[in-house]
């Protein structure tokens, strides 16, 4: 008796909302994600924003919108207001340097 060698089947995975409209801008630059760094990042990180992101979802959003401008030859800051709030929304959650000592309540012992 021959026994049959049989091929895992293909599982087809579903292509995201993100990676299917970078893979599209992609084929309009003429960038192949087979041959272009740049192209496999964007897609990369398309990938990663469609699986959630989690607490990294903004910087993968920026990274993302950087490598599509510089594939586009643009250097990606024509909208200065929005980097500007996304650079705040950002910000490292440390102690803040420019405040006030904190005024302590004591007792007078009345």
């Amino acid at each position: 008796m021959a026994t049959q060698n049989k091929e895992p089947a293909k599982t087809s995975r579903s292509i995201g909302p993100n990676e299917k409209a970078v893979r599209a801008h992609l084929k309009f630059l003429e960038v192949s994600d087979a041959t272009d760094a740049r192209g496999r990042l964007a897609i990369t990180l398309a990938k990663t924003l469609d699986n959630d992101a989690g607490m990294a979802t903004a910087a993968v959003s920026r990274e993302l919108r950087a490598t599509l401008a510089e594939l586009e030859g643009r250097d990606g800051r024509e909208n200065d207001e929005l980097a500007k709030l996304i650079s705040e929304l950002s910000a490292p959650m440390g102690d803040a340097t420019n405040v006030a000592p904190h005024t302590r309540w004591e007792s007078r012992g009345d």
